[in-house]
């Protein structure tokens, strides 16, 4: 009886919580979209009035605060830990502020340079904040451990079978055929003894290439990526991430999975030699991702892309 009733506690309480996300992003999304009507001149009696005096945005006082600090790190270091910082309603301001990537930096995300090879860039994943003690903890149980393999309890123990699904980002692959292009993969701490996911994409074989003898990490989950309209904010683009190819059954808590990627880009330029070889520019990814089941897009749960690296996929010998 006991149990029961906190578990009623527990799923009432969670209820809530989504519902107060749901709200809060219904609200951000309706104020970034009357403020991209007034800037694209839709209430042109305002515009002209309030363009001098308007004030800064959000973003704008992200990039300031980076661009102005002294350089201990690197600049995408300085914005992802102001990223850190910042509460769920601030994250969507800044995500509704941003942009999805241009071509040139579709190819410097996925392969650090139009002029690389085919290969894979690994992005490090971070979970933001989402509101509450109560959903932060929800985010990091759906992430760390049921998305990264960790469902059942027997599958914990026997055969020497360890998993340890911490997420630790995304790969995404490019190639220099058409048909690999578009495709990436979730990146995990820990070792799985076995794919056990049709995430048969360039990036995974890789990944599963370079991990055969370490046991720091694992690839699971395989989506595809193309710049698409945005489910939060409809009549703009994002980086839209779907996984729904690569779930073998439709009942997967995945199947319904999006990611939406858009780029924070430091006012700044870096050479290729001071940014590992990958890039003219220094940018991060600010995500939201959500499940269907769960509540859409307005449920998303923010999260951060930083540090890529690259890695050309070894030449086989004929």
């Amino acid at each position: 009886m006991i149990a029961a009733a906190a578990s009623s506690a527990l799923i009432l309480t969670v209820a809530s919580q989504c519902a107060r996300n749901m709200i809060q992003t219904a609200s951000i999304a309706s104020a970034a979209a009357a403020a991209a009507a007034l800037q694209q001149g839709a209430v042109t009696s305002l515009s002209s009035s309030s363009s001098s005096s308007s004030s800064p945005t959000i973003l704008d006082d992200l990039l300031s605060s980076t661009t102005t600090t002294a350089r201990s790190s690197s600049d995408s270091n300085s914005i992802g830990d102001s990223l850190r910082k910042m509460n769920r309603a601030d994250l969507l301001r800044v995500f509704a502020e941003s942009r999805a990537p241009t071509p040139e930096e579709l190819d410097e995300i996925i392969c650090g340079s139009s002029d690389n090879a085919a290969g894979v860039m690994e992005w490090d994943g971070v979970l933001l904040d989402n509101n509450s003690k109560i959903m932060d903890l929800s985010s990091n149980v759906m992430t760390h451990a049921l998305f990264g393999g960790i469902v059942l309890p027997w599958r914990l123990v026997g055969s020497g079978r360890k998993k340890k699904g911490m997420w630790k980002g995304k790969a995404f692959s490019s190639s220099s055929s058409a048909s690999s292009r578009g495709k990436g993969v979730n990146r995990f701490g820990g070792r799985s003894s076995s794919t056990e996911n049709n995430d048969d994409t360039a990036a995974q074989q890789q990944q599963q290439q370079q991990q055969q003898n370490d046991d720091s990490g694992f690839c699971r989950h395989g989506f595809e990526y193309s710049i698409q309209d945005s489910k939060l904010l409809p009549g703009t683009n994002s980086l839209r991430l779907v996984y729904s190819k690569y779930q073998s059954l439709p009942i997967s808590l995945w199947h319904s999975m999006n990611d939406e990627l858009r780029v924070v880009e430091l006012n700044t330029s870096t050479s290729s030699t001071e940014n590992n070889g990958n890039s003219n520019k220094e940018m991060v990814l600010i995500g939201m991702g959500w499940m269907g089941w769960s509540g859409g897009p307005l449920n998303c749960s923010p999260f951060l892309l930083e540090r890529p690296r690259y890695t050309p996929l070894p030449t086989t010998s004929s």
